[in-house]
């Protein structure tokens, strides 16, 4: 029988596979599945004040020696 996912789950394991492990990111209430996805698989989440912190902390992250991959995660407020 096949495992139940969420939508949320889904598209983490998808980026898990991929060798993704830290995600940067600003919860919002249209993002919160993933958010709460992260969570339950364990994957290393730093939470910013600002989408654009996010973005470069994401950019550093990946600048790093070792190749990382540094995704970031947020939602598009009303007044964006």
């Amino acid at each position: 029988m096949l495992e139940k996912l969420t939508g949320g789950e889904a598209m983490i394991r998808a980026a898990m596979a991929n060798g993704i492990n830290t995600v940067f990111g600003l919860p919002g209430a249209q993002i919160y599945p993933l958010f709460d996805a992260l969570q339950r698989l364990g994957v290393k989440t730093i939470v910013t004040r600002h989408e654009q912190g996010a973005a470069y902390m994401a950019m550093g992250y990946m600048r790093k020696p070792r190749g990382n991959r540094g995704p970031s995660l947020s939602y598009r407020a009303p007044v964006s």
